[in-house]
C-alpha cells in the first residue's frame, strides 16, 4: 500500500559549487523492473532533531544506542531532554525495555504499548498468515491488533473475527471495525480509522498482505522508544523471491545519510511504508493521511509532512518484514506522473528555492523534464 516502486532512471544529483546541482541519468530500459533514483552528497541541513523543537538532543547513557543487526541494546536507558522550554512530560525519562510501564509520557492512560495497524481491503487471501505472524512475535510487552475493513467484498472482516480468542489467550488486544458502503474509501481512510481506534503509545503499521518476522515489533520499538521523533523502517525480503531485485537491494542497502537526501528523487520514502513503526505522539504531530483515495501517494504526502517538521528517518538493519508483491497491490494505482510532480515541487521547496542559480547538466530527457517542471521562478535561475 506505499508509493509507486517503478522508477524512470537512476538519477545521481552532486554538489558542484555552492549554489549548482549536476545531474546525470544512467540511460537504461527501466520499463519492467524498478530501480531506485539516488541523490549523493547533497548539502541540505535535514537533521531531524536539530529542527525540533520539542527535542534538541538525547543522551543515552551506558548501554549504547545500535541499530545494527542485533537492534538497540535492552538494558535500561535514560533520555535526557535537554530543551530549555520544551520537556516529554518531565526532562529525564526513564525506561527499562522489557518493563510493560515503560513510557515515554504519549498516551499515559494507555496501557498498550505498541498497536499493530492493519487496514484491510480484500484480504481474505492473506490474513491469516499475517494474523499469525503478529501472534508470534517476541516482543514481552503489551501488544493491540487494530483492523479496519474498507468496504472488502470478500470474507476478510469474517477472518479477522475469528482470530479474536487466539489472540485474547496470548494477551493481545484486538479492535475491528469497518464500514460496508458500495465502494472503499481508500488506503489513506483506512489507515486513519486503524489509528484513530487503537490505543498504543506506539504505532507498527502492516498491511495485510505481509508477514512481520518474530522480532520486528520488539527491535522497532525499541529503536522508536530512543527515536520518538522518527520513522523507524527495517529491511525487507520480497516474495515472490527475485521480483523487483534492484528496488529491494535500494530499500535495504541505503546509507543513514541517503535515507535523508535520497528523498528528492526515489519514487517514494526512503523507508517504505509497509516497514513503518513511529511513537502515537509523533504521529498525531504530523497529522493523519490524506484521504483522497485511489491514486493518492498517502504514504509520500505524510512522509515529506513529517520532514518538514523535523522529523527523523532511521532504518533497523534487519530483515523484519517479508514484502509481497502481486498485481493487486494498492501501490499500483498511484501515476508516476504524480509522484515525479510531488517529487520536484519538495526538491523546489527544500533545496532549489534557496540558491541563486544552478546548473542541470547532462541529463537529457530527463533534465529536460525536469526544467519544464519547474517554476518560473527556478527555470530563470538555471
Amino acid at each position: 500500500m506505499s508509493s509507486p516502486q517503478r522508477c524512470p532512471g537512476e538519477l545521481e544529483e552532486e554538489w558542484s559549487g555552492a549554489k549548482r546541482v549536476c545531474l546525470r541519468v544512467q540511460h537504461e530500459d527501466l520499463t519492467t523492473e524498478p530501480k531506485a533514483a539516488t541523490l549523493e552528497c547533497l548539502s541540505v541541513d535535514m537533521e531531524s532533531r536539530d529542527a525540533s523543537n520539542e527535542v534538541k538532543h538525547a543522551t543515552v547513557g551506558s548501554s549504547a544506542a545500535s541499530l545494527g543487526a542485533t537492534g538497540v541494546t535492552k538494558e535500561a536507558f535514560v533520555a535526557t531532554v535537554e530543551s530549555k522550554a520544551t520537556t516529554m512530560e518531565s526532562t529525564v525519562v526513564g525506561a527499562i525495555l522489557e518493563d510493560k510501564n515503560a513510557t515515554l509520557g504519549v498516551e499515559e492512560s494507555s496501557n498498550i504499548q505498541v498497536s499493530v495497524i492493519i487496514p484491510v481491503y480484500n484480504g481474505a487471501k492473506w490474513l491469516d498468515e499475517c494474523l499469525q505472524a503478529v501472534l508470534e512475535q517476541d516482543f514481552r510487552g503489551t501488544l493491540e491488533i487494530s483492523v479496519f475493513d474498507d468496504a472488502s467484498t470478500d470474507n476478510s472482516r469474517g477472518i479477522a473475527e475469528s482470530w479474536r480468542e487466539r489472540l485474547r489467550m496470548r494477551s493481545v488486544t484486538m479492535v475491528i471495525s469497518g464500514h460496508n458502503t458500495e465502494k472503499p474509501r481508500g488506503v489513506g481512510f483506512a489507515k486513519n480509522k486503524a489509528v484513530a481506534q487503537s490505543s498504543g503509545r506506539y504505532l507498527c503499521f502492516q498491511d495485510a498482505d505481509d508477514v512481520m518476522m518474530p522480532q520486528r515489533v520488539r527491535l522497532q520499538y525499541e529503536a522508536a522508544v530512543l527515536n520518538p521523533d522518527t520513522v523507524v523502517g527495517c529491511r525487507v525480503r520480497r516474495i515472490p523471491e527475485g521480483s523487483t531485485e534492484r528496488y529491494t537491494r535500494w530499500i535495504n542497502t541505503l546509507s543513514p545519510e541517503q535515507l535523508l537526501t535520497q528523498v528528492y528523487t526515489s519514487h517514494g520514502p526512503t523507508v517504505v511504508m509497509p516497514t513503518w513503526f513511529c511513537s502515537r505522539h509523533w504521529f498525531q504531530k504530523v497529522g493523519p493521511f490524506d484521504e483522497g483515495g485511489k491514486g493518492v501517494p498517502e504514504d509520500l504526502l505524510w512522509f515529506y509532512r513529517s520532514l518538514r517538521q523535523g522529523g527523523g528517518v532511521i532504518r533497523v538493519d534487519e530483515c523484519l518484514l517479508i514484502y509481497r508483491y502481486h498485481e493487486h497491490a494498492a501501490t499500483h494505482s498511484v501515476l508516476e506522473e504524480t509522484i515525479w510532480n510531488l517529487r520536484v515541487d519538495f526538491l523546489e521547496e527544500r533545496v532549489l528555492g534557496q540558491w541563486d542559480s544552478f546548473t542541470i547538466w547532462n541529463a537529457g530527457k530527463q533534465g529536460r523534464k525536469l526544467y519544464r517542471s519547474l517554476t518560473s521562478t527556478n527555470q530563470k535561475k538555471v
